[in-house]
């Protein structure tokens, strides 16, 4: 299956919106925090999953043993 790849640059309270067939997913960027880090909001139906890396990959690795 071929992958889209899309580099956006937003400024803070942007948002990008990812339409699934389960529904919609919002995607908003939040001010930035006095360590330079930068806050991601997600809105999704109930039935997406959304994790960090560390964690989807956890979960891979456990469904593989």
């Amino acid at each position: 299956m071929a992958t889209r790849h899309l580099v956006l640059t937003r400024n803070e309270m942007q948002r990008v919106f990812i339409q699934t067939e389960q529904g919609l997913v919002k995607l908003t960027v939040l001010p930035q925090q006095n360590n330079g880090r930068v806050r991601l909001s997600f809105e999704a139906p109930p039935d997406i999953l959304i994790d960090r890396e560390e964690i989807y990959t956890r979960k891979q690795e456990k469904r593989s043993h």
